[in-house]
């Protein structure tokens, strides 16, 4: 029956990724779900075994499911576009800050959701508002404050990146441009237990702040921490260049490869279902650390099915669960499908760590298993295929050197990121305790610094890949994970 799972989920998110680019009217998609129910519902009346009827099964689920895919879509694309009239003029609005501010080089963005404007109430308050501030920004989660300023609709972006979109998926459909910011009251609203979180992630960033120099520390909170604007520009093009800026991206990859490094050291020591625990823990010990928002919920949650599928050894069943949560999260929010790199990243970083990784460590029978050097590179080599052609795709640029640059810089990133991670922990106790680990994460930040400036002197090719491009990237890496299984049996 899991094969039926495989038709619902493409069907799903085929619909939503279909109607996130093409604009579909609401009577062609209720065709395909009336037509698919007409045709199991005949089928069902046939009263004839499944086997007998299983293509136009399928072809009907696919069909239904990518009706109730473009449905959902439809009906989450339907913004609360409530200021439209005062587009272009200066409104003085008053708010809570309902996320926390984003540092770039030299200000910070900051995400409020108003609920007076000139000083009258708001009736619909579901819209959120982006403006920049100077850094440090006085301004934390749950914070009142008065925002005033020139009211504009978010750029289009350029190339593949929808800048509005990328902004929609999380409730933010304006910015306000020249603001300027008063803080009203501290802590006046947002959820407690969210703020009490955030705390805790800002200081472990600081502790990561004071315990390692520059460039080490921005970069060491990217890695862990998804924080990609405290990076400079001119760091963050040399990552782009040497072909290494997914490593900044927080995915599901990244939080795995921190458990899998904990579940790799406890099972020297402990049997193989303590060090599951204490890998499960770590993920939940981490998404507390940063703060536990929506995008490190779901990279935590595909990381446990990462664990669970290495300790169950089952996984048909684990990819049958993997594709179950992407349906939910897809439903919870169908506009990260496609404009959410984040989670893209994570579940096929996830998908391909369960269905190549395996293969992998016996095609590379041949690289030693001392301190798990086959298992990272098996790691590396699976879900960097997985996650190519996304970031081709996002970033529009391919530079040949980024293979060897890749390689040289992977298989460290499971320390690296382990020893920040203590280095933060450790940091609550105090600098000198951390030092060990701060010195050791220096020394490897220092070499992956090196590495990345020397490739990125090399010249990159600038392209576009379209989406019908990345399409057929993935139909033939289809086909390659069919012919390995092929050839394994």
């Amino acid at each position: 029956m899991h094969s039926f799972l495989y038709s619902v989920f493409f069907g799903f998110l085929g619909g939503i990724l279909f109607h996130s680019f093409i604009t579909v009217p609401l009577f062609e998609y209720l065709v395909f779900v009336c037509a698919a129910v007409v045709g199991l519902y005949a089928l069902f009346l046939s009263r004839r075994e499944v086997e007998a009827f299983k293509f136009p099964i399928h072809l009907f689920l696919i069909l239904l499911a990518c009706g109730f895919g473009m449905l959902r879509f439809d009906s989450a694309s339907h913004f609360p576009l409530i200021f439209e009239d005062r587009i272009e003029e200066r409104v003085v609005m008053e708010g809570i800050v309902v996320k926390e501010s984003e540092k770039r080089d030299e200000y910070a963005r900051v995400v409020f959701l108003p609920d007076t404007l000139s000083g009258e109430d708001i009736l619909n308050k579901k819209t959120k508002i982006l403006f920049q501030a100077a850094y440090p920004a006085p301004f934390e989660y749950g914070d009142r404050i008065s925002v005033a300023g020139t009211l504009k609709k978010p750029w289009e972006g350029e190339g593949n990146f929808n800048y509005p979109m990328y902004l929609a998926k999380d409730g933010v459909f304006y910015e306000i441009k020249n603001a300027e910011a008063e803080l009203l009251q501290k802590e006046a609203g947002g959820n407690s237990i969210k703020r009490f979180l955030f705390s805790i992630k800002n200081k472990f960033l600081k502790n990561i702040q004071i315990s390692l120099s520059e460039p080490g520390a921005s970069l060491i909170g990217g890695i862990l921490l998804g924080i990609k604007g405290s990076l400079g520009e001119n760091f963050t093009d040399a990552l782009r260049a040497a072909g290494v800026i997914h490593i900044i991206v927080l995915s599901g990859f990244n939080i795995t490869i921190v458990a899998s490094s904990m579940m790799w050291l406890f099972s020297y020591f402990f049997s193989k279902r303590i060090a599951l625990t204490a890998a499960s823990m770590a993920i939940v010990l981490f998404a507390i650390m940063v703060g536990a928002g929506a995008t490190v919920v779901r990279a935590s949650g595909m990381a446990l099915l990462v664990l669970l599928a290495r300790f169950l050894n089952r996984r048909s069943s684990i990819i049958n669960l993997l594709l179950i949560t992407g349906i939910i999260m897809s439903a919870i929010n169908p506009l990260i499908v496609a404009f959410d790199v984040s989670f893209q990243l994570s579940f096929l970083a996830t998908l391909g760590l369960i269905l190549l990784s395996p293969v992998f460590e016996k095609m590379f029978s041949f690289i030693t298993q001392k301190i798990g050097l086959r298992e990272i590179v098996s790691a590396t080599v699976a879900t960097q295929l997985f996650v190519f052609p996304i970031l081709l795709y996002n970033g529009g640029q391919f530079s040949l050197v980024s293979l060897p640059a890749n390689i040289l810089i992977l298989p460290f990133i499971p320390l690296v990121m382990f020893l920040g991670f203590l280095t933060g922990l450790f940091g609550f106790l105090g600098t000198a305790l951390s030092f060990p680990f701060s010195f050791l994460t220096s020394l490897f930040l220092s070499y992956m610094i090196a590495v990345v400036n020397f490739f990125a002197s090399f010249p990159m090719f600038s392209f576009t890949l379209t989406a019908g491009g990345l399409f057929l990237l993935y139909i033939f890496l289809a086909i390659f994970v069919w012919f390995l299984y092929k050839k394994g049996n």
